[in-house]
């Protein structure tokens, strides 16, 4: 009786043994399917260039009455680095400056601000700076009626767009700086999923077949004590 009972329990046991371990399988797997998905889904984030208009609306929101005066301070570069910019983009530079119909000290300008950033921003900087200078100046010179054939006042700004858009440049790159370590830790953390799925996955792969081997050692155990009784 109480044996019969002891092997109802065992015989359940297993029965809702090999019913989690398929739960469990069909678990993990869609687990490590989505953590490879998501893996694969992620992106290096990539750089906005900035857009006058949006420095536009921001100072149209200010109400500003008058342009400033202020000039900025300019750090300088290594002289490698600048030449190494000016053999790369020479060209581009160049055409900006005449695109924008810009004096010639605009050329001297940019290439010391292009170098500033690492090589990898270079081109980038350039591209969306070409489109934000025509635009800033022309906000400058409608709003604030300033007078851009005096070399002074033109170079001041120029350099106020200039330092505006480095500003926002600047900020875009931080911005994806920090969404470049955020995703890091993402993919850690998807990656460790993924790699214990796995491992579990494995593990639930041999419990069903540990549960038969049991099952199958018990029968022949009882088989065997049966035909001893008998004998």
């Amino acid at each position: 009786m109480k044996k019969g009972f002891l092997n109802k329990i065992l015989y359940a046991s297993f029965k809702f043994g090999k019913v989690f371990a398929v739960l469990a399988l069909i678990v993990l797997v869609l687990t490590m399917i989505g953590s490879g998905v998501y893996l694969l889904k992620i992106d290096n984030p990539k750089i906005v260039t900035p857009q006058f208009e949006v420095v536009k609306q921001a100072l149209e929101n200010e109400n500003s009455s008058s342009y400033s005066d202020s000039s900025s301070d300019y750090v300088s570069t290594n002289v490698i680095r600048k030449e190494k910019a000016e053999k790369k983009y020479k060209q581009i530079i160049e055409n900006i400056v005449e695109t924008a119909k810009l004096k010639p000290f605009a050329y001297d300008m940019i290439l010391t601000n292009v170098a500033k950033y690492d090589s990898k921003y270079q081109s980038q900087y350039l591209e969306g700076l070409s489109s934000f200078i025509p635009d800033g100046l022309k906000y400058i010179h409608d709003k604030y009626k300033v007078n851009t054939n005096n070399v002074s006042v033109s170079k001041q700004a120029l350099s106020g767009v200039i330092e505006e858009y480095n500003r926002m440049f600047d900020a875009e790159i931080s911005r994806v700086d920090s969404e470049k370590m955020s995703q890091i830790q993402e993919k850690i953390v998807a990656g460790s999923t993924l790699a214990i799925s796995i491992l579990l996955f494995v593990i639930c792969l041999f419990l069903p077949l540990l549960i038969k081997i049991e099952e199958n050692t018990r029968q022949q155990l009882e088989l065997t004590l049966k035909g001893n009784e008998n004998a």
